[in-house]
């Protein structure tokens, strides 16, 4: 994936901000980016909302959003559920506090704007937020709804448990009938506090039945992003069949073909041995031509290929040549072993064509080291034997004819040129290493060297009889 870039607005300019990371915390999404001076920014989201952007290169370790990176669950940018949340977002630009605030006010219970203003306690005195969260505890208490009142006094009382004011109101005696439903956590909370439900269940989400809960609670509201990145935090500490399957139902859901694959690629940075994710990444390299890829996870993993997966795999390598991508070349060697078990003849074309890459490119030693892996199949020995030949050749100054036809059978018509120039030098009156030249040139399209050459060679061949 490219790097997610967003823009701001400030004082009349547009800066570029690079997101780094996404934590999920609760019901808050938050944003860590930079621009381009290296200042960090934090964008605040309720659920898929966003709501502000703050700079900020220090926070209180107490703040909200210190605690959504440390408690929540983490993803890494680029991420195809960080660019679907942005998506929508051209250009972000700052509120002030009350300008939020009031833009809140037409879209949110007075319970969810309580929540909100917590989030914001890196940026905004504690006090200045708790002073205007009372005042909606209060609107509630003139307007007879008390336990509505009471579902903010819980949000106080999580935010700042040591406020006397929360405690003395959370310890009324007309309270007591509330209190025991939090305390227990029972289930009708999901009705007459699903803000607090939500937020228990996630702090305990690593408890198999919490996660269900959750999770359901999720699907309710068609949150499919939170449910993604819930999956997705199951998936990284209990890898299983029904997480897994799960986030592929989602991903196929929402996400185009490519974003999916990001999507499994993003999941095997959590977990590179399961199996069933290093089945469906290979299908998708096959099927969309990702032959790099494909040769990186097939030699990492030792993979035996399906008959079906095997017969894409030679359709993608009719018209591979290492000499066109030699990007392959790290993992191509380990590669190559299996294909010499099944396909022998165009794994030694591709052996052949990637020596001949890599003798122009690489030390001697590095292209023994390359070969390593080959030395225990038959079909390659005798190249393996070349290749070991031109390592011992290579300072004999006696034996450069030998050498310039190694080098040539290998198609490194560079280090051929070398030896049989060096052995025209050597045996002026030798027609041999000039027919060489001869021909080298005439391959490399140099005709008026390759027919001066082949001048010399009749003449020198005249001589000799």
């Amino acid at each position: 994936m490219n790097t997610i870039t967003l823009s701001m607005k400030s004082q009349n300019k547009t800066i570029p901000l690079q997101i780094e990371q996404m934590t999920v915390y609760a019901q808050s999404k938050i944003l860590k980016a930079h621009d381009t001076q290296d200042n960090t920014y934090y964008l605040v989201f309720y659920k898929d909302r966003f709501l502000n952007v703050w700079k900020a290169n220090e926070l209180d370790a107490d703040s909200h959003i210190a605690k959504a990176f440390e408690h929540g669950i983490l993803l890494s940018s680029p991420h195809p559920l960080i660019l679907a949340l942005v998506s929508s977002e051209k250009h972000l630009k700052r509120q002030s506090f009350n300008q939020l605030f009031k833009s809140l006010e037409k879209s949110f219970s007075l319970q969810e704007i309580a929540l909100i203003a917590t989030y914001f306690d890196a940026f905004i005195e504690k006090e200045k937020l708790f002073t205007y969260i009372r005042s909606l505890y209060y609107q509630l208490r003139r307007d007879g709804k008390m336990f509505a009142g009471y579902r903010i006094v819980q949000i106080l009382a999580d935010w700042m448990p040591e406020n006397e004011w929360a405690k003395s109101l959370s310890n009324e005696l007309n309270a007591n009938k509330y209190r025991e439903l939090y305390a227990s956590l029972d289930k009708s909370l999901l009705k007459q506090d699903p803000i607090f439900y939500e937020k228990a269940l996630f702090s305990i989400r690593n408890e198999t039945e919490s996660f269900s809960t959750l999770f359901t609670v999720l699907e309710n509201q068609g949150r499919w992003l939170d449910q993604t990145v819930l999956l997705i935090a199951r998936f990284s500490s209990h890898p299983a069949e029904e997480s897994y399957t799960s986030l592929k139902q989602i991903g196929e859901a929402h996400f185009n073909p490519a974003e999916v694959l990001d999507l499994l690629e993003s999941l095997y940075t959590i977990n590179s041995s399961y199996q069933p994710l290093q089945n469906d990444l290979l299908n998708f390299y096959l099927k969309t031509g990702h032959l790099k890829k494909m040769i990186q996870l097939v030699t990492e993993h030792s993979i035996n290929l399906s008959d079906e997966q095997e017969k894409q795999m030679m359709h993608l390598l009719e018209n591979y040549n290492p000499q066109i991508n030699s990007n392959h070349l790290p993992n191509l060697n380990k590669f190559l072993v299996p294909l010499f078990k099944t396909h022998v003849g165009r794994a030694q074309q591709i052996l052949n064509q990637s020596l001949e890459v890599l003798l122009q490119s690489k030390d001697i030693d590095e292209v023994i080291d390359w070969l390593i892996p080959l030395d225990d199949i038959p079909q390659a020995k005798d190249t393996i034997n070349k290749v070991q030949l031109i390592k011992y050749l290579i300072n004999d100054l006696d034996n450069q004819h030998k050498l310039g036809e190694l080098y040539y059978n290998f198609r490194y018509l560079e280090g051929a040129l070398e030896c049989f120039s060096w052995e025209m030098e050597l045996k002026k009156n030798d027609p041999s290493p000039v027919q060489w030249l001869a021909r080298i040139y005439n391959e490399k399209g140099m005709p008026q060297e390759a027919k001066a050459y082949h001048q010399l060679y009749a003449s020198l061949a005249a001589n000799a009889t």
